[in-house]
């Protein structure tokens, strides 16, 4: 009889499990999409309605978001890319986000209406879009890694709520100035490089970044975030106490000849100076430790790179083509030889 008990309650605990198991399954399972007129479309937990696609893909000139759908309000968007008519789109008040590759690849697309209620804009929300002007709303908080990635607009002003700007968010873009608040606190690696970039304005206050020169710098890390495209200078010294050049920084300037690092550096991060076809000349200080993948990747007028013995990180494809020197026995020797670069070697 306890047997029989214990059977029948361990049966229990199976059927128990299961149960669960299966109502787990069903809470993951993919939310029910509907459709109205040309819009697809999913319900949020809230009862709010997220256009998720749209079922005319051969639409012209201008795209009007829907502010209610299947009677509840719209307050995210997405799947509306590679519409290649379009050429301006207006989205209503309600709207808090515009989800990953919402807009990505709309090829005709110059113009965007955001609304007021804006705060979120998602990875490559934007990106490929020919877009000519901006007006980012007060309220939007996150711009999003990709979103504004080789788009057309020369100037933007970031608004006084916002506070992160994802990786590459600018990258390639004709961005030529950029106004920040004090409130943005975070700027990703790449926001800004390959974009037409000639000058950085920050507030003297600013808790987190400087600008000096029109260089974009972290105050809290002592690195050098970018150094703009079009900056027209030959030769720069970097300011004493930096101790990093971040991803990209230097990347794609055309004018830059020479660059003067101070001893306090100790890495230069991935694509740092990459594609820099008028670098000639740079010192990299004693006590470098590290230096990024592709860090000096198309850099074909420099002279000669010497790699201080210090270094004991060398990411990928990082090293120019032009003569190497390195100290015997140093890290960047296997590094050379493991690669198959030539180089020559330095007596310690």
């Amino acid at each position: 009889m306890k047997h029989e008990k214990r059977l029948a309650f361990l049966l229990e605990i199976i059927s128990f499990c299961i149960v669960m198991i299966m109502c787990g399954l069903v809470g993951t399972a993919a939310e029910e999409e509907f459709a109205e007129g040309i819009w697809k479309y999913i319900l949020q937990t809230d009862g709010t309605a997220y256009i998720t696609g749209i079922l005319d893909t051969q639409l012209s000139d201008t795209l009007t978001i829907p502010d209610s759908i299947g009677g509840c309000e719209v307050t995210a968007v997405k799947g509306l890319n590679n519409l290649q008519e379009i050429t301006k789109i207006v989205i209503p008040d309600g709207v808090k986000e515009i989800g990953e590759n919402a807009f990505y690849n709309n090829t005709s697309l110059m113009y965007v209406e955001l609304p007021d209620s804006l705060k979120v804009i998602g990875d490559r929300a934007f990106e490929n879009c020919p877009l000519r002007k901006i007006n980012l709303p007060d309220g939007l908080i996150t711009i999003n890694s990709y979103a504004f990635f080789g788009c057309g607009f020369p100037t933007v002003r970031i608004p006084e709520t916002t506070t992160y700007i994802g990786d590459h968010a600018f990258d390639n873009s004709e961005l030529q100035y950029a106004i920040f608040p004090n409130t943005v606190m975070t700027i990703g690696d790449g926001a800004f490089s390959s974009a037409e970039m000639r000058e950085f304005y920050i507030s003297e206050n600013h808790p987190m970044l400087a600008s000096y020169q029109g260089v974009l710098f972290s105050k809290t890390t002592m690195t050098l975030l970018c150094y703009p495209k079009k900056k027209t200078r030959s030769i720069y010294e970097v300011p004493a106490g930096v101790t990093a050049i971040a991803p990209n920084a230097f990347d794609s300037n055309s004018y830059i000849c020479e660059v003067i690092l101070p001893d306090t550096v100790v890495s230069i991060g991935n694509y740092a100076f990459f594609n820099c076809d008028s670098l000639e000349k740079i010192n990299l200080p004693d006590g470098l430790q590290s230096i990024g993948a592709s860090a000096f990747r198309w850099t074909d007028n420099l002279s000669e790179l010497t790699i201080p013995a210090s270094v004991e990180e060398i990411g990928e494809d990082a090293l120019p083509d032009a003569p190497i020197k390195v100290y015997a026995g140093s890290f960047a020797e296997t590094y050379c030889i493991e690669n198959e670069l030539d180089y020559v070697c330095i007596d310690p």
